[in-house]
């Protein structure tokens, strides 16, 4: 007899591929075939010709945005997943290889269950039990020779796998993308609409996710988009409705210097300068004792054993932050057994030079900090404070995780590297 499974696996089958004279009065014991048929018929698609096929990944697209990964499957159920070049890493030959198999449930399943570096470091969990939410089970949703749109199983977004053309080339698509990437960082872009200038923060970690700091004088549909780059410039995930235009896709401007809205000339997007973006992003920059010169790290040391000698308290954090234009430190009483907070009032400037930045400490900050550690702090952050600007250099302009500070004046002397966690 045919089981229930068998039969909600089959008419899931009918209902989403329009076999319209499947009902379920008229399952046979043939169903159970009919099943395993589809799921040999997409194997034989997805391994036709090389067996190439790009995936725009998406793995939680309200907070990040869409990778382009190309999937090469062979016979014995062998798939080679490649990475966009900023996302290889340590792969060796620029690829990860595992299984894959088809099966049915809640309707045919692309399944990547055995282990595969590129597609599971966007699934695995990190220590709050999330990490990145990524699917690795996807849904079919309509299939033809050249492109398959399935769904993840968790998450519910719909992808699309575009077969790879025979004049096509992986490493040609990959190497125009990484140039836009790196051309457009998310931590220096901004968004353009005629007169007015609209802020957009990238999400932490993989990125790919635009927040936008919307003026009351434009109307926007949406507060942020995940977007993925493209060959020929950048493309948010749906579009956006901006003064009642629409926007998705833009293109790469001759001279190179701004991605120009396809609908509209008048909205583009352009980079800032590093100092302006240090200044007017929401960034949180960690200070490392480790990480710079002698000076400063001499009278870091003296303020962090003064409060430890005189409070009975270590310091477990201090940050530089940017948009707040404050200086922030987290002490713990060992008595008390409590954590308190200080902010210490800074301010940051740019100058001409679209590398450079001034710092420049306030002299005040919250009770916490006058009261309590500015007698500890003052004359640490005096030493950094400057009207002289400091230079500044990022480890990558993408999605930089360090910011080196070197004082224009004497750099041997006063430098620092700050951390974005």
């Amino acid at each position: 007899m045919i089981t229930k499974k068998i039969k909600y696996i089959a008419f899931s089958f009918c209902l989403s591929f329009g076999f319209i004279s499947c009902q379920s009065d008229d399952l046979s014991i043939n169903s159970e075939d009919r099943v395993v048929d589809y799921l040999k018929k997409y194997d034989e698609i997805l391994k036709d010709g090389e067996g190439k096929w790009l995936m725009e990944y998406f793995p939680n697209e309200e907070q990040y945005g869409g990778f382009l990964l190309m999937m090469e499957f062979s016979e014995n159920k062998k798939v080679r997943i490649y990475p966009e070049n900023m996302l290889c890493g340590d792969l060796e030959n620029g690829y990860s290889e595992s299984l894959y198999q088809l099966k049915a449930d809640q309707g045919p399943v692309l399944s990547f269950d055995t282990y595969n570096k590129v597609l599971h470091s966007f699934c695995d969990p990190s220590p709050d039990g999330k990490g990145y939410e990524g699917d690795y089970e996807f849904i079919f949703q309509s299939v033809t020779s050249d492109s398959i749109w399935v769904k993840g199983k968790k998450r519910g977004y719909k992808m699309l796998l575009r077969k790879l053309g025979n004049e096509e080339s992986w490493t040609k698509i990959n190497d125009a993308r990484e140039i836009v990437a790196n051309s457009f960082p998310g931590f220096t872009m901004r968004l353009n609409v005629g007169e007015n200038i609209i802020m957009m923060n990238e999400s932490s970690d993989i990125g790919r996710y635009l927040t936008f700091e919307i003026d009351q004088d434009i109307e926007f549909s949406k507060d942020g988009m995940a977007y993925t780059y493209t060959e020929k410039g950048l493309s948010f995930r749906s579009s956006i409705i901006i003064n009642g235009k629409q926007i998705k896709d833009f293109s790469l401007s001759s001279d190179g210097e701004k991605l120009i809205s396809d609908n509209d000339p008048l909205i583009y997007i352009d980079n800032m300068p590093l100092g302006e973006a240090f200044v007017k992003k929401s960034n949180v920059w960690y200070w490392n004792e480790n990480k710079a010169s002698s000076r400063l790290g001499t009278l870091w040391s003296r303020s962090v054993t003064n409060i430890f000698e005189q409070e009975n308290e270590e310091l477990l954090l201090a940050a530089f932050r940017s948009r707040s234009r404050s200086f922030l430190i987290y002490s713990y009483s060992n008595v008390e057994k409590v954590t308190y907070p200080a902010i210490f009032y800074m301010d940051y400037k740019t100058t001409d030079n679209p590398d450079e930045l001034v710092v420049l400490f306030e002299y005040g900050g919250d009770d916490m900090a006058r009261f309590f550690y500015m007698k500890y702090m003052e004359s640490f952050l005096s030493s950094i404070s400057s009207e002289d600007p400091y230079i500044l250099s990022y480890d990558n302009s993408k999605f930089p995780a360090e910011l080196t500070l070197r004082h224009s004046a004497n750099p041997e002397r006063f430098w620092f590297t700050l951390e974005r966690q």
